[in-house]
């Protein structure tokens, strides 16, 4: 597990806010080499040390020695500080319920944390305000660069994104999403999913106008499901954006009289949405135009960009980077509230 999380994205914990430019590399040494001397170095320890001390009161630690296999679980304080202090030893330090390391060198002046999730990063960043310390991604820290992960880790942290930066989605990535849904099973392998990759401004605006006239044209109903309950009074007021304002759309049809349309899109859109996951994107399914699949206008808009007399769209997905301070989807396991299993042995 230690291993997997050293190729992860990573942030520092720093005496500097932003990372030195290239060419200010002589300065950086010399301020290093000064800051590296033992009375500043240990001072410096002392800070990192408050910090490494404090999250362990909201994290549990298992700490090891590079050289060392054998994990200290939650070692005491006084022990931790030694370590970090007076014997300036070079640290790793897991923290299992985050799936999270952190990375303690006795000969520089900053740790480095890797895959912290969003509710590590906001903690660990007030306790580095703290101390006169930065949290800060390096350029080099591969958050733009990891392209997978395990295919398990990426169903089970996949989850759902509303909030996205206007970036563009790489070709490179939206091709190996596409692969994915377009190999995912389907019906006695028909194969009749009609994949609508939308990444047009002015279209996806013109849905978002269309969606929102159909959905306030409606009233509604006691039996209304509750996310079309929301949609139609949201409409009704002005500004419903159905698709959050994703930089991707991906709307998924096939054939009206064929009996496993829905199914087969349904696992298309999940093996997109997993794989997105997988390359550090968010994703959210998106129903509303399989609410409105036989609306008149939106059937005769999609038309045009070639949807068949017979297709009909039966589900959809957005897709983009997520709005968060590290870029990275929240990955965090939902509490169980439902889904039950019955075991039948």
């Amino acid at each position: 597990m230690m291993e997997s999380l050293l190729d992860r994205p990573y942030w520092v914990i720093d005496i500097l806010p932003e990372q030195v430019p290239k060419e200010n590399a002589d300065l950086f040494f010399a301020v290093e080499k000064y800051y590296l001397r033992p009375p500043l170095l240990k001072e410096i320890r002392a800070r990192l040390t408050d910090v490494l001390l404090k999250l362990n009161c909201y994290s549990g630690f298992q700490v090891c020695f590079p050289d060392g296999e054998a994990f200290i679980r939650n070692p005491a304080p006084e022990q931790l500080a030694s370590w970090m202090m007076e014997e300036q030893k070079d640290l790793r330090v897991l923290l299992p319920g985050e799936d999270a390391l952190i990375t303690v060198n006795h000969d520089e002046l900053y740790m480095t944390v890797y895959n912290p999730p969003e509710a590590l990063l906001n903690r660990i960043r007030l306790l580095a305000a703290a101390n006169g310390l930065f949290l800060r991604r390096p350029e080099d820290s591969g958050n733009e660069r990891r392209t997978s992960m395990d295919a398990l880790e990426a169903i089970i942290t996949r989850r759902s994104t509303r909030n996205f930066r206007p970036d563009p989605v790489e070709q490179e990535k939206l091709d190996r999403i596409l692969q994915a849904g377009r190999q995912a099973p389907s019906g006695g392998n028909n194969q009749t999913s009609h994949f609508f990759v939308i990444r047009n401004r002015d279209v996806l605006d013109r849905l978002v106008s269309m969606t929102e006239k159909a959905f306030a044209a409606m009233e509604i109903t006691e039996d209304m499901y509750s996310s079309m309950k929301h949609a139609v009074t949201a409409s009704k007021k002005g500004g419903y954006v159905f698709c959050y304002n994703a930089p991707l759309l991906i709307a998924v049809a096939n054939r009206t009289g064929y009996g496993n349309n829905i199914a087969d899109c349904a696992c298309a859109i999940e093996n997109m949405m997993v794989a997105a996951n997988a390359l550090d994107l968010g994703s959210c399914w998106i129903n509303q135009l399989r609410w409105l699949n036989e609306d008149p206008e939106i059937l005769a808009y999609l038309r045009g960009f070639g949807m068949k007399e017979d297709e009909r769209v039966y589900g959809a997905v957005i897709i983009g980077y997520p709005a968060t301070e590290s870029g990275l989807p929240n990955r965090g396991l939902m509490a169980m509230k439902g889904n039950e299993v019955t075991w039948i042995d």
